[in-house]
This record gives structure tokens, C-alpha cells and sequence, in this order.
């Protein structure tokens, strides 16, 4: 009577499954509704095509929300655009009650996991030439799959986010191997390394934190490229605020606290690398990530970009699942350091 879809499976993805369904029942016959890790925004805008009755976010799905959706898709027989749709970009959601057991379960179970990702990251720095690593890259996406599925049933939010961002990134290096190069394979690596520190050091944020409540500043001239880096960010979660130029940029950062800038290179009266010297002077910000996009990565670029105080670099074009892992990458990673920092036991 009612079909619940994962989108993302191995070897056939759900959009597949969903298109073959719909060639033959309509969405009146048979109600699909989506549940899945993934924020990734390409798959949910075809799986609305394709005719999916509902779509809910495993992390942010309560069982009476998930019994509500069945029940009102089998009631109605008809699609309806749901408010669970805007879930995944809406900025201070709260997510499913904490289940201390589930939590406790997934506590004691992931370290052995972590372990046996950070030996297959190991294998995939090492594989030459990178384009050997699909079996590799495959094994890492079911395992963050499972590793996400299990933080999302124990409400551990922050895990659950992130791991969906990161198993995200990776299908699509499994379904477009063209885009397996040294850069994207450092960026999961990074990613997944900081995932287990995350783990054991500060396991109690695993609930706490909502990645929904960080701020990131995005700033570039050129209006489609701002649009479409910003909805990158907001299809895993993250909260975003615009400029279209330096001054703006400066205004907005010498306003509020941020955890992560984006800065364009290239930009008119004042660029990002002049925009990046002048945020350094602040206090509040001399630690805060900066991320430098351009579509001139020169060694010159690099160069002044690194004397500027950023963190990264990223050339254009952009993949927007590999920016939004990277600013999570490094907000959570700036996160940690703080923490480190802050339990310092004193010297003497």
C-alpha cells in the first residue's frame, strides 16, 4: 500500500527505484515517501518530480511525525507539499527527543567503526592512481550510510549531519568517478578523521549541538555564484548571510559573531583578500575559519591568500557538496581546538 524509500543505496539509488515505480503507478495508486540521510539537494528536487508523496530527514523525523506522514499519504491518496520539505534548511529546528539508550548504543558501538574508516581513508590516500579507489570509496559510502542511519536513531545530531554530508560527497565521487582527484580524496579524508576526533574527545555534543545554529558569512559580487554557494551550504543545514562586496562584508562581520566567511577573490574596490587582512584585526574573529573561493587558483593565489589569514582555498568551479563539507570541515574542527584549548591544564 505505501512504499518507505532511502534515496541513497547501494548499486541502484532510490531515485532509480522511484522512476521505474512511477512509469507504471501513479503517485494516487501508490504513495512513496522518502526517508533518508541525505540533504543533497539534486536528489530531492528529482524525487519531487518523479512524484515522492512526502520527504523526511531521518535526524529531524519524530516516529508520530514518520506515523503521521503514512497515515495522511494513505488517507488522502494524493501528494501534498509538505512542511518536512524545509526541514533540512531551516535554520534552529530541534530535533527528535534524545533516547539515552539508543544514545548509550551508539556511544559504545561507533569507535570500532571510526577504526575501520580511518584504515579505509588510510587505503584511499595511498591508492595510485586515484582512480583505482572505487572499491574503496564504495566501502567507506556504506559504512557512513550505516554510521548515519545509527546517529540519526539515537537523536546524535551533530554526528548524523555531518555524516550525511560527508556520505553525500562521497556517492557522488562513486557515481561520477571523473571527479575522483587528490583534492576531493583529502577533503573526505579530512573529513571523516575529524569525525572520530569529534567521537572520543567531545562525545556529549553528539546531541547537544545543532549545525543549524551556525553562522556563516558568504561574499562574493557575481549573483549566481552567491546563490548557488549559499544554497550549497543550506542544503546540509547551515545558516547563511550574504554580501555582495568587501565593505558590505566588513560591516556585517564587525556586527555579529560568525563561525565561518567565504570570501570570493576577486572583487571590485575591495577584494577578499584585503576583506580577510582587515577581519584578522578583530578579536572576535582571529580564529574565526575563512574559506577563499576564486577561479584564478594560482601558486600566487595560494600565496597571498595563505599571507592573508585564510584557512582554504577552493577553485571555481565549485561542487557544492565539497564546499559544504569543507565549512564543516573547518567549523567543527575550530570547534574542537577551542575546547582543547579551554581544559588546558595550567603549566607550573
Amino acid at each position: 500500500d505505501l512504499l518507505l524509500l532511502d534515496l541513497m543505496l547501494p548499486g541502484i539509488n532510490g531515485i532509480q527505484i522511484l522512476r521505474k515505480i512511477r512509469a507504471t503507478r501513479s503517485e494516487e495508486e501508490f504513495p512513496i515517501i522518502i526517508l533518508t540521510n541525505t540533504y543533497n539537494p539534486r536528489l530531492t528536487r528529482e524525487a519531487e518530480t518523479l512524484g515522492a508523496t512526502d520527504f523526511l530527514v531521518k535526524s529531524q523525523t519524530t516516529v508520530p511525525r514518520l506515523l503521521g506522514a503514512i497515515l495522511g499519504a494513505l488517507a488522502h491518496g494524493e501528494a501534498t507539499r509538505p512542511q518536512s520539505r524545509q526541514i533540512a534548511s531551516a535554520g534552529g529546528n530541534v530535533g527528535p527527543p534524545v533516547n539515552p539508550e539508543a544514545l548509550a548504543a551508539f556511544h559504545e558501538g561507533t569507535p570500532q567503526e571510526m577504526d575501520k574508516l580511518s584504515l579505509l581513508c588510510r587505503r584511499l590516500i595511498e591508492s595510485k592512481p586515484v582512480l583505482n579507489s572505487h572499491e574503496t570509496l564504495a566501502e567507506i559510502h556504506r559504512m557512513l550510510h550505516t554510521l548515519t542511519s545509527k546517529a540519526a536513531l539515537a537523536s546524535a545530531n551533530l554526528y548524523s549531519d555531518f555524516c550525511s554530508a560527508i556520505e553525500t560527497l562521497v556517492r557522488d565521487l562513486c557515481e561520477k568517478p571523473q571527479l575522483v582527484n587528490a583534492s576531493s580524496i583529502r577533503t573526505v579524508n579530512r573529513a571523516v578523521n575529524l569525525l572520530g576526533l569529534l567521537f572520543i574527545q567531545n562525545p556529549k555534543d553528539a546531541a547537544a549541538v545543532n549545525i543549524r545554529d551556525f553562522q556563516i558569512l558568504v561574499v562574493d559580487d557575481e549573483p549566481t555564484a552567491l546563490k548557488a554557494n549559499t544554497m550549497s551550504l543550506q542544503s546540509v543545514g547551515l545558516s547563511c548571510i550574504q554580501a555582495q562586496d568587501g565593505k558590505a562584508a566588513l560591516q556585517i562581520i564587525q556586527s555579529r559573531e560568525l563561525d565561518l566567511v567565504i570570501l570570493d577573490v576577486n572583487m571590485p574596490e575591495m577584494d577578499g583578500i584585503e576583506v580577510c587582512r582587515r577581519l584578522r584585526l578583530d578579536p572576535r574573529h582571529a580564529k574565526t575559519p575563512v574559506l577563499f573561493v576564486t577561479a584564478m587558483a594560482t601558486f600566487e593565489t595560494r600565496l597571498r591568500s595563505t599571507q592573508s589569514g585564510s584557512n582554504d582555498l577552493i577553485g571555481k568551479p565549485i561542487r557544492g557538496i565539497d564546499l559544504a563539507v569543507r565549512c564543516l570541515t573547518h567549523i567543527l574542527n575550530r570547534r574542537l581546538k577551542t575546547r582543547a584549548s579551554a581544559f588546558k591544564p595550567l603549566s607550573g
